[in-house]
């Protein structure tokens, strides 16, 4: 199996999942995936995680996003608003705690976008500086 197997096989599951109320059965296949073919999840990660995301915010289960949304910068930025938008500031606060040191010391991003990852607006960000 490889990524593109990977991701075609979720992307049509993750729906039917949905439908019939089995989000935790589509984490679990997530993660074993995650298990088995470390290297294959390694090439989706990012979709999985914005469905592991989507699920944890549904089911609010907000404490798991955290950990989630910390690994990839573009998902954290939908992440946060959706987390402010539902009132989970502590839950926001944390994330962000935990996703600065690597934010920080990412070469994978423009400086602007740092400042944009930690004061929401570019205009915010270089106000900052």
């Amino acid at each position: 199996m490889d990524g593109e197997m990977a991701f075609a096989m979720l992307n049509k599951l993750f729906p039917a999942t949905i439908e019939h109320n089995e989000r935790e059965r589509f984490e679990a296949l997530v993660e074993r995936l995650r298990e088995r073919r470390p290297e294959v999840y390694d090439e989706e990660a990012h979709y999985c995680l914005d469905w592991l995301i989507t699920n944890a915010l549904v089911a609010r289960r907000y404490d798991h996003v955290p950990a989630l949304a910390g690994k990839e910068i573009d998902l954290w930025n939908r992440v946060e608003t959706q987390l402010a938008y539902h009132g989970q500031l502590s839950v926001l606060v944390e994330a962000m705690r935990l996703a600065w040191p690597q934010v920080r010391r990412s070469g994978a991003i423009v400086p602007w976008g740092i400042g944009v990852a930690m004061w929401g607006t570019p205009e915010g960000a270089m106000a900052k500086r």
